[in-house]
């Protein structure tokens, strides 16, 4: 399975998202997604893919856009 695919699935998984709603722009405000379902997130992701991911860079990004081109360049080396 390709690692986009992976990763949409991971973030509808754990941010309880349907599909529709997993656009790049949405916001993790937007989503009223709380930093514990994050951490969470995040944990599932450095398994999934056998990552160490920046506690920081992961928490500053604003929307799943960035979070996504942050986990993608990170899985591509």
């Amino acid at each position: 399975m390709p690692e986009e695919e992976r990763l949409r699935e991971l973030f509808m998984e754990y941010l309880e998202l349907d599909e529709s709603l997993l656009l790049p722009e949405m916001s993790f405000d937007e989503l009223a997604v709380d930093s514990l379902t994050l951490l969470e997130l995040l944990t599932a992701i450095e398994n999934e893919f056998d990552l160490e991911l920046d506690d920081e860079a992961f928490g500053a990004c604003n929307d799943l856009g960035e979070m996504s081109d942050m986990i993608l360049a990170k899985i591509r080396g």
